[in-house]
Protein backbone atom coordinates (compact mmCIF):
# COMPACT_ATOMS: atom_id res chain seq x y z
CA UNK A 1 0.00 0.00 0.00
CA UNK A 2 1.40 3.38 -0.98
CA UNK A 3 0.88 5.36 2.18
CA UNK A 4 2.92 7.74 4.20
CA UNK A 5 2.15 7.59 7.94
CA UNK A 6 -1.09 5.71 7.21
CA UNK A 7 -2.37 8.27 4.68
CA UNK A 8 -2.83 7.85 0.93
CA UNK A 9 -0.02 9.37 -1.11
CA UNK A 10 -0.95 11.85 -3.84
CA UNK A 11 0.93 12.29 -7.12
CA UNK A 12 0.81 15.00 -9.75
CA UNK A 13 0.84 14.63 -13.52
CA UNK A 14 4.51 13.50 -13.75
CA UNK A 15 3.79 10.75 -11.23
CA UNK A 16 0.58 9.70 -13.00
CA UNK A 17 2.44 9.55 -16.31
CA UNK A 18 5.22 7.44 -14.76
CA UNK A 19 2.78 4.98 -13.16
CA UNK A 20 0.56 4.53 -16.22
CA UNK A 21 3.07 5.08 -19.07
CA UNK A 22 0.48 7.38 -20.69
CA UNK A 23 0.92 10.92 -21.97
CA UNK A 24 -0.73 13.83 -20.20
CA UNK A 25 -3.10 14.30 -23.15
CA UNK A 26 -4.21 10.67 -23.02
CA UNK A 27 -4.75 10.86 -19.24
CA UNK A 28 -6.92 13.97 -19.63
CA UNK A 29 -8.88 12.35 -22.49
CA UNK A 30 -9.55 9.18 -20.47
CA UNK A 31 -10.51 11.30 -17.47
CA UNK A 32 -13.06 13.25 -19.58
CA UNK A 33 -14.57 9.90 -20.67
CA UNK A 34 -14.75 8.71 -17.02
CA UNK A 35 -12.31 5.92 -17.84
CA UNK A 36 -9.54 7.07 -15.48
CA UNK A 37 -9.38 7.75 -11.73
CA UNK A 38 -10.63 11.20 -10.72
CA UNK A 39 -8.28 13.86 -9.41
CA UNK A 40 -8.39 15.34 -5.91
CA UNK A 41 -8.61 19.15 -6.00
CA UNK A 42 -6.12 20.86 -3.69
CA UNK A 43 -6.89 24.54 -4.08
CA UNK A 44 -5.49 25.59 -7.45
CA UNK A 45 -3.69 22.26 -7.86
CA UNK A 46 -4.93 18.73 -8.22
CA UNK A 47 -3.41 15.28 -7.83
CA UNK A 48 -4.30 11.61 -8.10
CA UNK A 49 -4.36 9.04 -5.33
CA UNK A 50 -1.36 6.82 -6.09
CA UNK A 51 -3.12 3.67 -4.87
CA UNK A 52 -6.03 4.31 -7.29
CA UNK A 53 -3.64 4.72 -10.24
CA UNK A 54 -1.95 1.40 -9.44
CA UNK A 55 -5.37 -0.28 -9.11
CA UNK A 56 -6.40 1.16 -12.51
CA UNK A 57 -3.24 -0.27 -14.13
CA UNK A 58 -3.87 -3.67 -12.50
CA UNK A 59 -7.43 -3.64 -13.90
CA UNK A 60 -6.03 -3.06 -17.40
CA UNK A 61 -3.60 -5.95 -16.94
CA UNK A 62 -6.37 -8.27 -15.69
CA UNK A 63 -8.62 -7.31 -18.64
CA UNK A 64 -6.13 -8.30 -21.33
CA UNK A 65 -6.58 -11.56 -23.28
CA UNK A 66 -5.25 -14.73 -21.63
CA UNK A 67 -3.06 -15.66 -24.61
CA UNK A 68 -2.29 -12.46 -26.50
CA UNK A 69 -0.69 -12.75 -29.91
CA UNK A 70 2.32 -10.48 -30.22
CA UNK A 71 3.53 -9.64 -33.71
CA UNK A 72 7.27 -9.24 -34.17
CA UNK A 73 8.55 -5.72 -34.41
CA UNK A 74 10.68 -5.26 -37.51
CA UNK A 75 13.13 -2.37 -37.26
CA UNK A 76 12.79 0.15 -40.07
CA UNK A 77 16.41 -0.49 -41.09
CA UNK A 78 15.53 -4.16 -41.83
CA UNK A 79 12.57 -3.32 -44.08
CA UNK A 80 12.99 -3.14 -47.82
CA UNK A 81 12.31 0.26 -49.26
CA UNK A 82 10.83 0.63 -52.71
CA UNK A 83 11.32 -3.03 -53.64
CA UNK A 84 8.50 -5.54 -53.87
CA UNK A 85 8.62 -8.65 -51.71
CA UNK A 86 9.31 -12.16 -53.05
CA UNK A 87 6.77 -13.53 -55.50
CA UNK A 88 4.96 -16.75 -54.74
Amino acid sequence: MDTRNGYDELVGMPGAMAITSLSDKKIYALEREDKFPRRVKLGRRSAWVKRELHAWVQERIAARPANPVYLPIIPSSARRKGRPGPRA
